[in-house]
């Protein structure tokens, strides 16, 4: 699964953030979507806690926890969006 975030009609500090926690944030994906997502919270509340600002990383960060208990076991992750 890849995920794309188009970012360049940001302002300049949110898109040198977002350049310097990409790794990070990478990271905080790969253990949400195999389900270590208490690895994830942990990553994603430390990216937030520095950058409180990077909406994407927010968003991920109460997605995983709402599965703190551990996700069902037809659980992927993927999300469908409706609306814009």
């Amino acid at each position: 699964l890849s995920i794309y975030e188009c970012f360049s009609g940001d302002p300049a500090l949110v898109r040198e953030m977002k350049l310097a926690t990409r790794d990070r944030f990478e990271e905080a994906l790969q253990a949400y979507f195999r389900k270590d997502i208490s690895k994830a919270i942990e990553l994603l509340a430390e990216l937030v806690a520095e950058f409180p600002e990077d909406l994407t990383a927010n968003h991920f960060l109460g997605k995983a926890r709402q599965q703190h208990n551990g996700p069902d076991d037809g659980w992927s992750g993927v999300e469908i969006v409706q609306e814009k």
